[in-house]
């Protein structure tokens, strides 16, 4: 046979196994970070929230974290020396949190102090004011309704006037987006959400006492279960993740009644923050600290998959810079198609 008869057959193959497949890759566009969970399961409301992989952030409200920034209540005041270095190790985000809503997040963590007669978001240092981030947060919940997102809070006020204060804070930019607890997380799906809690997106967690308060907050001691790493590398991280450690279990021993959370994420000692102040080679920062983990992601959580794990919310640093949010959908989607799923 000639070349350019080889050419011709060669080109006629292509052209069949393209049309074999397009109808494949017509069905399954490419997915929408800013409304996904819809994407994905609006024709398949059944799945439950468990079994989804959800890409979260860790201490989401530092990204307003600057060397000016005051100290946080019961921090250490020896943070004050060199407030440079402490906002360089505080802050684990950097974007905002309606931002990475938009950009696929659906777990976030709010870590709440009170100062100077308000309520902040913090971490060693103060960031941003509460009323900021529950703004963003009704707003999203009101042109976004079928994008769950799970939010805990976390904060230990001494007194029952904070307490309330903080009540009423939710209760007025919230309120209407609370969806009520209905079921535990082994059994909740996206329909008892969409269906009996229509136009209510936001799962709010709070320590148990706030129940008092409110029938709509979830308790996170009921509902939540960490993963707890504690590692500055990414052999130990890895080993921690999946078999646990004594803070909390690892992948292969949950709660299923519980949502589970792990936590993809260095945490430096004083040693390393020590190192960075004296050795140039040493990260100054916790973003340089993190960047091993930043290609992370999409290795892990396909080991996981294949290990038959069930992961479930997954939670780094510095998240845009990181391929979890690509990971986690693109991991999803995959899923259905085995399954033998239409999206």
């Amino acid at each position: 046979m000639t070349p350019i008869k080889c050419l011709k057959v060669k080109n006629i193959l292509i052209s069949l196994l393209f049309y074999s497949i397009s109808p494949v890759l017509l069905s399954h566009p490419k997915l929408n970070a800013e409304n996904w969970m819809r994407n994905l399961f609006h024709k398949l409301p059944e799945t439950r929230i468990r079994d989804v992989l959800i890409p979260g952030t860790h201490k989401s409200g530092s990204y307003n974290i600057l060397k000016t920034s005051p100290l946080a209540p019961n921090s250490n005041k020896l943070l004050l020396l060199n407030k440079k270095m402490t906002s360089s190790w505080a802050k684990t985000q950097n974007l905002s949190i309606l931002e990475q809503l938009q950009k696929g997040i659906r777990y976030i963590e709010l870590n709440l102090v009170g100062h100077q007669g308000e309520i902040f978001l913090a971490n060693d240092l103060i960031s941003c004011n509460l009323n900021d981030v529950l703004k963003d947060l009704r707003s999203w919940a009101a042109t976004h309704p079928y994008e769950i997102v799970l939010i805990n809070a976390n904060f230990a006020f001494q007194t029952l006037s904070e307490a309330k204060e903080l009540h009423r804070k939710f209760s007025r930019y919230l309120g209407l987006f609370l969806a009520f607890p209905l079921l535990p997380p082994n059994l909740l799906t996206f329909g008892d959400l969409w269906n009996n809690e229509k136009g209510r997106p936001l799962i709010l967690f709070t320590p148990p006492s706030f129940k008092k308060f409110s029938p709509r907050y979830w308790d996170k001691k009921k509902m939540l279960q960490f993963s707890k790493t504690n590692a500055q590398n990414i052999n130990v991280l890895s080993e921690q993740i999946l078999y646990g450690s004594a803070k909390g279990p690892g992948l292969y021993r949950q709660d299923w009644s519980k949502f589970y959370i792990s936590e993809f994420i260095f945490k430096p000692n004083k040693k390393s923050i020590f190192k960075s102040l004296f050795e140039n080679q040493n990260p100054k920062g916790l973003y340089k600290f993190s960047k091993p983990l930043f290609e992370a992601p999409y290795k892990a959580v396909k080991s996981w998959l294949q290990k038959d794990l069930p992961v479930n919310i997954i939670k780094v640093d510095f998240f845009e810079k990181t391929n979890l949010v690509t990971t986690c959908l693109e991991a999803n989607k995959e899923t259905l198609i085995q399954k033998g799923k239409n999206w």
